[in-house]
């Protein structure tokens, strides 16, 4: 059954767990964000995807928050597993001895994005110089949902 006070308590749930979408997040740089809303007459879901760098996992990242009443796995918010999907295949070619950009360009779904980031460039400016559109292109297309995302909806 779909309510808006059903829909409120997985937010307010979420919210008070720190499982809700946060894009002011201090362990990474943001990138771009997507939300993605779906239903029909009995069921609705949600899907958040927080795209940024994380020095601390090396990698661009797409952190996924599912919520909704027809969930095939876990709790609404936040799911711990296999929510952060690393999106650059080639971190170790794109990234030199001290944590900068080689110049090599980014690997992300098997395609090769050149960044507009001088050689020797810290290692989290090279996003931020790339358009968020390159890379939020190279993401897999609603809603199959193939590329790794989960189904999140029976």
């Amino acid at each position: 059954m779909m309510s808006v006070l059903a829909i409120r308590s997985q937010f307010t749930q979420a919210a008070d767990n720190a499982e809700f979408p946060d894009f002011n997040n201090g362990y990474y740089y943001p990138v771009d964000a997507r939300l993605r809303l779906m239903r029909d007459p009995e069921r609705w879901a949600m899907v958040v995807e927080l795209l940024g760098y994380n020095p601390r996992g090396g990698n661009l990242f797409d952190v996924v928050h599912t919520f909704g009443s027809c969930l095939t796995s876990g709790e609404p918010g936040f799911r711990g597993d296999g929510s952060f999907l690393e999106r650059v295949e080639n971190m170790d070619e794109a990234e030199g001895d001290e944590e900068t950009y080689t110049g090599a360009g980014l690997v992300v779904r098997g395609r090769r994005i050149f960044v507009e980031a001088p050689t020797g460039t810290r290692r989290s400016r090279p996003y931020a110089c790339s358009s968020p559109r390159t890379v939020i292109c190279s993401w897999p297309t609603p809603p199959s949902y193939t590329g790794g995302y989960p189904e999140i909806c029976r």
